[in-house]
């Protein structure tokens, strides 16, 4: 189409999407949740909620910190080998 019209693909989508509305996707319908399906989900976020109270989240930062550092070493160390 863009072709045809002798203009970028780029301004065909954005007349598309923006003018016309139209998007480049499928809207799809869902199923609706049951009751019973939206309580289980609230039990077992409460269930993780509570699972993850007794974790240290001060400990666990400083640990994702040093794995963070050791990627970074480890990307460098790359970077001067290769």
């Amino acid at each position: 189409m863009a072709k045809q019209v002798q203009i970028s693909e780029r301004s065909i989508r954005s007349i598309c999407r923006d003018n016309l509305g139209m998007t480049p996707y499928k809207i799809q319908e869902i199923q609706l949740l049951s009751a019973a399906t939206i309580q289980k989900r609230l039990e077992r976020s409460k269930e993780l909620l509570n699972s993850i109270k007794g974790i240290d989240l001060l400990h666990f930062a400083k640990i994702r910190k040093k794995i963070e550092i050791c990627f970074i070493c480890l990307n460098i160390s790359r970077e001067q080998c290769g």
